[in-house]
């Protein structure tokens, strides 16, 4: 109990820093064109994890694709509190796309531990399970794939052009 004015101290350091970084920033520079083309950048890595997807359907192209998405996803969260109500439903459909690739590479870890638990003994031990998870990773997959022809079918400049009329437009009441 002794520390806590020590860390107490060191927090304030922290949050004090921080604050002086953050008013560094150059804010005036975000600009709506500036801000549509950074986000531009996150959606071309997203359409290129993507496309690697499917030419492989393999875990790790899964998982990038992920977290492409995600950093679109929240990117889209941000503009939307500028006032393009699109841009939510977009941002809606990536969480949906990051939710349905996150809980596929969970159960890509599960079917792997099991893999592991069980090399020693004979495949009949969890068979059914392994196909179980397999089928329900397929169904995970197929949706993921569907959203993201939804998320990322326009190319990335046209992408930056619906953003930049997006960020332009006075925000709508809600």
């Amino acid at each position: 109990m002794r520390n806590i004015p020590a860390l107490r101290h060191a927090v304030r350091q922290m949050l004090s820093a921080s604050r002086e970084t953050i008013a560094s920033w150059p804010m005036k520079k975000a600009t709506p064109a500036r801000l549509a083309a950074g986000l531009k950048r996150i959606y071309k890595r997203g359409r290129t994890a993507l496309k690697a997807v499917r030419q492989k359907r393999a875990p790790e192209k899964l998982h990038e694709w992920r977290k492409q998405t995600k950093t679109l996803w929240h990117g889209l969260a941000l503009i939307e509190e500028l006032g393009p109500e699109k841009a939510g439903a977009m941002a809606q459909h990536a969480a949906q796309l990051c939710q349905a690739l996150g809980d596929d590479h969970d159960l890509f870890l599960v079917l792997q531990a099991l893999r592991q638990e069980n090399a020693g003994r004979p495949a009949r031990d969890y068979r059914r399970l392994s196909s179980l998870i397999s089928a329900r990773r397929a169904r995970l997959q197929k949706r993921a794939l569907k959203l993201g022809k939804k998320i990322y079918g326009q190319k990335p400049g046209a992408f930056e052009r619906r953003l930049e009329g997006w960020l332009c437009r006075k925000p709508s009441k809600r």
